[in-house]
Parts: C-alpha cells; structure tokens; sequence
C-alpha cells in the first residue's frame, strides 16, 4: 500500500521469534495470514508457515549490514511468489517463486541504487520498483523461475519529479499504478502492462479475466 504506516510493534514480535537475533525492518503476509516474510536490516529473509510462530531462515542473501529490507510484496493469490527491495550493497530488488528456497537478483540493468518498495501483477509478469532514481518496471516469470539475465528495466519517471521513489502500489484490479515521490506526494497513472494483454475487471470485487470476443 501506498505510504503505509510501519507496524513497529510486529516488527519488533517477529524480531523475538526468530531463531536468531535480527532486527526486522519488513514483513508481509499472505491474504489468509498464514504465509508471513520478514527481513531484516542486513538483508536476511525469514518465512513462516504458521501465521508468525515459528519462523525458518530462506535462502536469501547472506548478511550484511546496511543491505536491509525495505519492503516484502506477497503476490495474494500464490504467497509462495514473494519480492523484496533492498537498499545497502549488493541486490536491490529479489524474487522468489518457491517460498524462499531461492532467491533470484533482477537487478540486470536497474540503476544502481537503493530499492525501498517492489510491487507485482504475476499474470502479466510485470513488476514495479521504487527505487532511488525513479519509478521502473520490467517483465519477469513470477511463476516458474524464468530467467532474469537480460531484464530490461524501463524508466517511468520521466514526466515525474526528479526525486526519489519511496513507494510504489497497483490498485487491486492491476490497471492503476501510484508512486509516492518524496517531497512531492503521490501520482498515479495507467498501469504500462495493460498494454501487453487485455482483461475484464469486475466492478464489485475487481476480480479479473482475460478478455475475449464476446465477453
């Protein structure tokens, strides 16, 4: 969500369950609360199955300080499709289609800088980062580990401020993306990747599906 306000008190309930001390600086959970990710200030990553009781180091990067978690997106549908933004040294932006067995950098040609949110529509592959130069997206498999050697991120904050992206969020049908800009407020827009395939969307509860002749 755009600007949402930092849950300090769960932060810091996760902290004291993990097996190891780390500071949790973000976490997400999955839409029936059981899937729960949360990820710490050097850049670990830590996942529970069973709504936030016990929780199992993944195979994220290994620790370093600075390299920390700014934001967890679970896909809602599937929670076993996670992102992470990081900022710090080493990969900015994360993906996992496996619950955290691995951990795939889709970094490729983003510039370099800090990532502090990450958002995603998996039907359409794309995903969104709001990073330290602007507002990106790019398409990936979020499904079965495609490849992410030869991503092509696209910049989006042309006609923007130039300032830094602090968040980033598709409203729930997909089809509308907000950007929070700091110093400046949030903007919105059409969601690029609707271009690429068109879909119906249920005005009651913004179900989707793709459209066809006839529909």
């Amino acid at each position: 969500a755009i600007m949402a306000q930092s849950d300090d008190s769960r932060k810091h309930d996760y902290s004291n369950r993990l097996p190891v001390p780390a500071d949790i600086s973000a976490f997400a959970e999955s839409s029936d609360g059981r899937r729960v990710y949360a990820g710490s200030k050097d850049g670990r990553i830590w996942q529970s199955v069973d709504g936030g009781l016990i929780f199992k180091e993944t195979a994220a990067y290994a620790a370093v300080s600075g390299h920390q978690v700014e934001r967890l997106y679970v896909d809602p549908a599937y929670p076993q499709v996670v992102l992470a933004a990081l900022s710090g040294e080493g990969p900015h932006v994360l993906r996992t289609f496996n619950g955290g067995n691995t951990w795939d950098p889709l970094d490729s040609n983003l510039p370099v800088g800090a990532a502090y949110s990450v958002t995603a529509d998996r039907a359409s592959k794309a995903v969104y980062a709001a990073t330290d130069k602007g507002v990106y997206w790019t398409h990936v498999d979020l499904e079965t580990g495609g490849t992410t050697d030869n991503l092509q991120w696209t910049n989006l904050s042309e006609t923007l401020p130039p300032a830094k992206a602090v968040d980033v969020a598709l409203d729930p049908a997909g089809v509308q993306l907000y950007a929070a800009l700091e110093g400046y407020g949030i903007y919105g827009a059409a969601a690029p990747h609707r271009a690429t395939g068109l879909r119906l969307v249920n005005a009651a509860d913004y179900s989707t599906r793709a459209a066809s002749p006839g529909s």
